[in-house]
């Protein structure tokens, strides 16, 4: 199934449905992780899980308790696996605050367009022609110095950002706000995040870096390689039943190899992004 909530690293409950999308959708089921994981498991990704089903009184339903965790899309690059990373949802600015909220609480990947406004009071994106705005923390391993108007600190023109959602508590009065982690801007569209760019090695002002006809983003989030027109992809038939084994302390990993694939290990944080 698909993970229908992004389950961050000091969270362990979640949920896994029968179809990517909540239109898509006739079932899920609440899933319970234990042990320790470096980052988030992203909204989206498709895996498959093994475990046992309990009835858990707190929530008075039925809950998987995880043993293994599988992912199911990736490709191959020198023979060493490369996972799919679900693409972020779009943060609107109809939907507002209420509704973020219950993104935030798993801290949910988003893209939403608006001004960046450097201000002596925070940093914030701004829709255009209202008085609305969301605070945000750039990613200092990105400049953004060159898309602002120099006499205002703010862009001219309006940018698609991607960060990460989350709550934070404002000082003054207690009152929780909600704000975008590790932002960067999608120059080029794909909704790919500046971090994933760099990772990945595709061109961040090109949205189809091999050309293919097929963005970048949709390659990566469907498991194929966005640098090649023939990519090494997860053929059913040329598979590494790969598995996230939970012993209670730690997810751990065990392969078996069933075909040519060298693979050099698997670093759970490379599926995680």
């Amino acid at each position: 199934g698909w993970l229908t909530t992004t389950i961050s690293p000091t969270y362990d409950e979640g949920s896994i449905g029968d179809g990517p999308t909540w239109n898509t959708r006739n079932t899920e089921l609440n899933i319970h992780l234990s042990g320790s994981r470096e980052k988030f498991l992203e909204e989206g990704l498709r895996v498959r899980v093994s475990g046992k089903v309990v009835w858990d009184v707190s929530s008075t339903s039925m809950v998987l308790e995880v043993d293994t965790l599988e992912p199911l899309d990736y490709w191959t690059v020198n023979g060493t696996l490369v996972y799919a990373i679900p693409l972020p949802a779009e943060l609107s600015w109809f939907d507002g605050p209420t509704a973020w909220f219950w993104d935030a609480l798993g801290g949910s990947r988003v893209y939403i367009s608006g001004h960046l406004n450097i201000t002596e009071n925070g940093t914030y994106i701004e829709q255009a022609g209202s008085n609305k705005r969301l605070c945000v923390d750039l990613n200092p391993g990105y400049d953004v110095s060159e898309l602002l108007n120099d006499e205002s600190n703010r862009t001219t023109e309006t940018y698609t950002f991607i960060g990460r959602l989350y709550q934070k508590n404002a000082a003054e009065d207690g009152a929780i706000q909600m704000c975008l982690d590790s932002t960067t801007p999608d120059l080029d569209g794909d909704l790919l995040s500046y971090e994933a760019e760099l990772e990945l090695g595709t061109n961040s002002s090109n949205a189809d870096s091999d050309d293919d006809g097929v963005n970048d983003g949709r390659e990566v989030s469907e498991g194929t390689n966005p640098l090649a027109i023939i990519s090494e992809s997860n053929f059913e038939s040329v598979i590494n039943e790969t598995t996230f084994t939970n012993d209670g302390n730690n997810l751990s990993e065990d392969s078996t190899n069933v075909s040519d694939i060298q693979s050099e290990g698997i670093d759970l944080s490379t599926i995680i992004a």
